[in-house]
């Protein structure tokens, strides 16, 4: 609309089609196969823009999601065991809203963030137990980046997420992860054009979290890092 918006909106209608994974492995024992699982189809829809106010830069999306033969993981008892199989569930809906922000404080410090809300439903006309896993309800990310002198590069970062659904270990039950707080630090120097070294620190409160039941993410880490381009 003028030289500082933007504004964008978008439809599509996707497939996906099960994997021989979800068909057919027991997981060693512990899935059961389903080789009629059905393809899974999508309609998203999506509204966004962005405006620079200032000096600060806004962006923001409004989106939905219909799923119709979702394809999940269910626990069950077979044979006396318990294990899960994947399955078609009737229906669901993904809907939410995003929004990042980026402000310029001085000419060699930017700080940002975003934020991320996505609320699920799952409608499951066989079981009503059925819980959307792997997504938390919440997420936000705030970062800045401080270049101190020319050719370093300091950005620090906080990435915070809320509870997600996620099954115990011997699939027989939807338990929720809890929250989790990740403090982590990069640095950056390029030494020339083409040649850049860096170090990284992440997780630096050692908080222990996971994600998925039985995966605890890793503690308190650090690496070094070499990039050339050519």
């Amino acid at each position: 609309p003028d030289a500082k918006s933007e504004l964008h909106i978008s439809v599509s209608d996707r497939v996906r089609f099960p994997t021989l994974f979800e068909r057919f492995s027991t997981r060693f024992g512990g899935a059961v196969s389903n080789p009629g699982l059905r393809p899974e189809r999508t309609q998203n829809y999506e509204i966004g823009g962005a405006h620079t106010f200032g000096r600060v830069e806004v962006e923001g999306a409004l989106f939905y999601s219909h799923l119709t033969d979702l394809i999940t993981s269910f626990p069950m008892i077979y044979n006396g065991v318990a294990v899960t199989q994947s399955r078609n569930v009737n229906s669901a809906n993904y809907m939410g809203a995003e929004i990042s922000v980026a402000l310029p404080v001085i000419k060699k410090l930017l700080v940002g963030g975003n934020y991320t809300y996505i609320h699920q439903y799952i409608n499951d006309t066989v079981s009503a137990i059925t819980r959307p896993t792997d997504v938390p309800t919440h997420k936000a990310f705030v970062y800045a980046e401080w270049k101190p002198i020319r050719h370093l590069r300091f950005v620090p970062s906080v990435d915070i997420a809320s509870n997600r659904w996620t099954t115990n270990t011997a699939g027989t039950a939807y338990f929720r992860t809890g929250h989790n707080v990740n403090i982590a630090a990069r640095v950056d120097y390029q030494i020339t054009p083409q040649l850049q070294i860096g170090a990284n620190a992440s997780n630096l409160l050692d908080q222990n979290y996971q994600m998925v039941s039985g995966f605890p993410e890793p503690g308190r880490n650090f690496y070094l890092n070499l990039r050339v381009t050519y």
